[in-house]
């Protein structure tokens, strides 16, 4: 199936072919809300599987506003404070006698990226609040995702030219009527260090993002709304709906999962503990009068019920009275 397809409106899925398997069944869409019986681990019903969308697209644009944060207090670092020294672009004069293509070019890549970045973080975090969600929108599709490659390229274009004059100095110092000078010849040398240095640099960051960020636009635009009804923007990505209904159950089992652990560990509790709890032995033993001791004097077993109709007296106290 394929992105506006899998749209989860009713009238949109009614007459599309349904994997029952992954997305559930369309009756339990249709009734809405959780069945009396369901196991956690069942499938989400449309009403839960809308408020998991709505809350995976406020994650998504937290993201990408920490993005845009990032990047503006990494712009604003370099260009304001890192290369805010006067000397940092000297080798670009080449002695004064060239214009110097490299710091025009850095200075209005780096600037207009800072203030791109910054406006965008602003809008992107007002639009969290649902606040001007249209304005975040073309600020990050025409700003972000168009001004700034301009800004790359005129980079490139300038430093390409700074370059190129610092060979053009180099090479004039290989003919025997040159009038350059040793220190020209090192700061055109050390010029092209110095941009090749940069262009590495600003490569690695291309990658890097190339394989991080520029896989998340697409499901920004559906993070702001533009890949539902009708009319989807050509970035929409396709099945983006049946991805987060995949994310969605596998954390509702993941929770249903968590919940039954959790009663697994509480009753296992309960049983250790009545376990371990010793047992009173209430049985009563009835001694017999071959167990019993017998009395010393009248050699009758102590648990013994026979009456003694006279008693002997042991210290023979009669015998004396008589007496």
């Amino acid at each position: 199936m394929g992105g506006k397809d899998d749209d989860y409106e009713k009238e949109d899925y009614e007459d599309k072919e349904w994997d029952e398997d992954e997305w559930g069944s369309k009756e339990e869409w249709e009734e809405g809300g959780r069945r009396e019986g369901m196991k956690p681990t069942d499938k989400m019903s449309k009403e839960e599987f809308e408020e998991y969308v709505e809350g995976w697209k406020l994650v998504v644009q937290a993201v990408f506003f920490v993005i845009a944060t990032m990047n503006a207090f990494s712009f604003g670092m370099q260009q304001f404070r890192y290369r805010s020294p006067k000397t940092y672009y000297i080798n670009g004069e080449l002695g004064k006698k060239q214009t110097n293509h490299w710091k025009q070019g850095n200075d209005v890549f780096l600037s207009g990226s800072f203030y791109i970045w910054t406006i965008a973080a602003v809008t992107q975090l007002l639009a969290l609040f649902e606040v001007a969600p249209m304005l975040n929108f073309w600020v990050w599709n025409v700003g972000v995702l168009g001004i700034i490659g301009l800004l790359n390229a005129y980079y490139g274009w300038k430093s390409w030219r700074s370059f190129n004059a610092a060979y053009g100095v180099l090479k004039s110092s290989d003919k025997k009527s040159s009038t350059t000078t040793k220190d020209e010849i090192t700061m055109a040398r050390d010029l092209q260090a110095d941009i090749n240095r940069e262009w590495n640099t600003y490569a690695i960051e291309e990658i890097i993002s190339a394989f991080t960020v520029q896989p998340l636009i697409p499901y920004w635009y559906a993070a702001v709304g533009m890949c539902e009804g009708e009319d989807w923007h050509p970035r929409c990505p396709e099945d983006w709906q049946k991805e987060v209904w995949r994310l969605a159950n596998e954390e509702e089992e993941r929770k249903g999962r968590n919940r039954k652990n959790k009663e697994d560990k509480r009753d296992g509790k309960s049983k250790k503990g009545k376990k371990g709890e010793k047992e009173e032995d209430y049985e009563v033993w009835e001694e017999t009068d071959d167990d019993a001791p017998e009395d010393e004097n009248t050699g009758v077993p102590t648990n013994s019920d026979e009456v003694v109709d006279e008693p002997v007296d042991p210290l023979a106290l009669e015998t004396l009275i008589d007496f």
